[in-house]
């Protein structure tokens, strides 16, 4: 990425991060250090009824999971050993700390 690419995303990390509440929105980072990753994760099963597996290497990685309406549902580390059958059903948007997607999980 180059420098103003970097300072865009640092602004607009701020900005989300304002707007959310939520300090995981996207990862602020220095020119010459790695941006955060765009690798496709899998997340099983979705639609989920309980517990969300995620793949061993973002296993660890901070988490939010909220509703669409974003109220805060689950923040941490280790989602994937979190059970989930008390939430209500409906769409939730996971966001990890070291990657810039959020993930549509469906629970029923």
């Amino acid at each position: 990425m180059s420098a103003v690419d970097i300072t865009n995303y640092n602004y607009l990390c701020n900005e989300l991060s304002t707007l959310t509440g939520s300090t995981i929105a996207c990862k602020t980072f220095i020119s010459g250090t790695s941006a955060p990753s765009l690798d496709k994760v899998e997340l099983i099963p979705n639609p989920f009824t309980s517990m969300v597996k995620l793949p061993i290497s973002v296993q660890h990685e901070k988490a939010e999971l909220r509703n669409t309406l974003g109220q805060l549902f689950y923040e941490g580390s280790n989602i994937s050993e979190q059970n989930f059958s008390n939430l209500p059903t409906g769409v939730y948007l996971l966001k990890l700390e070291n990657k810039l997607k959020v993930y549509r999980l469906v629970k029923e």
